[in-house]
C-alpha cells in the first residue's frame, strides 16, 4: 500500500482547571492530529501531544519534525517510512507510528490491539484521576467511588509530606474500604522526605507511588522499596533511555509506568513491557494528557497487556472539549472503541 496523502491538523484544548504537579502547571494541551491516507482511500490517525515535563521534545521541535516528515511521507512505501521513524523525537514518532499502524489495522479490518498481538479484550481497567491534594478534592473522590473506580490517583509532592499524608488519611476515611490510592510524586522528594511520607501514610491503602525520588538512584530506590508493601514505580526516569541502560535502576522497583508518547510509540512501549515482565515487574500504561485520539491508542496498547492491570486513561474529563468522543467509563472500565484501528475518528470541527 502506498501513502497518497498525509496532513497535520493542529489542536489547542483548554483544561477545565489546571493540571498541577511537582513539575509545574498545565492549563492547555497543544498538539497535532496526523492523517495518512493509503491508495485504498482508507485514512489512519495519530496524535502527537508533546509534553516536556513528562520527557518528550518541545512543541516547536515536534512541529518541525512532523512538517519535515510529512513532506516526505508520500514518497515511500509504508515499510520504508517505518525505517525513518527512529530519527523522529519521541512524541512525533509516536504520532506518526500510530497513524501508520492505524492505517494498517483499518485496512485489515482489525483493531489496533489485534494488530499488536492483543488479548481480544473489550475493556481495560482504569484509575480515576483527581489531580493534586490541594483544594476541594472530596467531591472528586466521592464521584469516583460512586462511579465504581477502585483506584484513585493523586499527584503528591506539592505540600509537606506530613501534610499530604494527613489529607490522604482523611480521604481514605471518606472513600471507605476497597478503594486504593495511586500516588505520583513526579520526582519531588529527596530520600528523607520520601521516607517521611512512606511512614506517614502507613495504614492508608496505597496502591503504588510513582517517581518518589528527585534523583532516582538505584540504591536509594531499593532501600525505599524495602519499606513499602506496595510497588514503587519509574515513569519519567525512563525518558530518553533504553532498557539496557536502566536495567540497574529497574531492579530496584516493582513497577514501570509506560507512556507511548515518551517512549516513541506503541511498538517501543510493548518492547519495554516485555522486558519489564521478563524482569518480574508490573506494567501500567498511561497517557500524557493526550486528546481522545491519543487515549484511544493507549487503550489499545493496554489491551495487549495482562488483564489485571489498572491503567491511567481517565483524563478526558479534564478537557472542556476534545478531538473525538471516547466511550464512557463505567465501573472503572474503559470500553475499547468499536471498529478497526484505534476505533475513533476526529470530530469534523477538528479538521477545519
Amino acid at each position: 500500500m502506498r501513502i497518497i496523502h498525509a496532513s497535520l491538523h493542529p489542536y489547542n484544548l483548554k483544561m477545565k482547571r489546571p493540571w498541577i504537579t511537582a513539575r509545574g502547571s498545565i492549563s492547555r494541551r497543544e498538539g497535532w492530529l496526523i492523517a495518512v491516507t493509503g491508495d485504498s482511500g482508507i485514512t489512519g490517525w495519530g496524535d502527537c501531544a508533546p509534553l516536556q515535563a513528562a520527557g518528550t521534545e518541545s512543541l516547536s521541535a515536534s512541529g518541525v519534525a512532523l512538517e519535515e516528515f510529512v513532506r516526505h511521507l508520500i514518497r515511500g512505501e509504508p515499510d520504508r517510512v517505518h525505517n525513518g521513524l527512529g530519527r523522529l523525537p519521541p512524541a512525533a514518532r509516536c504520532g506518526v507510528e500510530t497513524a501508520l499502524l492505524d492505517l494498517q489495522a483499518r485496512s485489515k479490518g482489525v483493531a489496533l490491539a489485534d494488530l499488536l498481538g492483543g488479548k481480544k479484550r473489550s475493556v481495560v481497567r482504569v484509575n480515576a484521576a483527581c489531580g493534586n491534594l490541594e483544594g476541594d478534592v472530596e467531591q472528586c473522590v466521592s464521584a469516583a467511588v460512586e462511579s465504581g473506580f477502585k483506584v484513585i490517583k493523586f499527584k503528591v509532592g506539592l505540600l509537606a509530606p506530613e501534610q499530604e499524608a494527613g489529607r490522604l488519611r482523611e480521604l481514605a476515611r471518606l472513600a471507605g474500604d476497597g478503594i486504593a490510592f495511586r500516588l505520583d510524586a513526579n520526582g519531588a522528594w529527596n530520600p528523607q522526605q520520601a521516607r517521611c511520607f512512606v511512614m506517614a501514610v502507613e495504614g492508608v491503602n496505597v496502591e503504588s507511588i510513582e517517581e518518589p525520588l528527585r534523583q532516582p538512584d538505584a540504591t536509594q530506590l531499593e532501600a525505599l522499596q524495602a519499606l513499602c508493601p506496595y510497588p514503587l514505580a519509574l515513569d519519567e526516569s525512563l525518558a530518553g533511555s533504553t532498557p539496557a541502560s536502566t536495567m540497574g535502576t529497574l531492579s530496584s522497583v516493582r513497577r514501570l509506568v509506560l507512556k507511548p508518547s515518551v517512549l516513541g510509540g506503541p511498538r517501543s512501549t510493548l518492547a519495554w513491557a516485555d522486558i519489564a515482565r521478563n524482569a518480574g515487574l508490573e506494567v501500567v500504561v498511561t497517557t500524557t494528557l493526550e486528546s481522545a485520539l491519543g487515549v484511544a491508542m493507549v487503550a489499545q496498547v493496554a489491551a495487549t497487556l495482562e488483564a489485571d492491570g489498572v491503567h491511567g486513561l481517565a483524563t478526558g474529563q479534564w478537557f472542556e472539549s476534545d478531538t473525538a468522543a471516547l466511550p464512557a467509563i463505567a465501573g472503572g472500565l474503559l470500553p475499547l472503541p468499536k471498529g478497526s484501528g484505534i476505533g475513533l475518528e476526529p470530530l469534523p470541527e477538528m479538521l477545519k
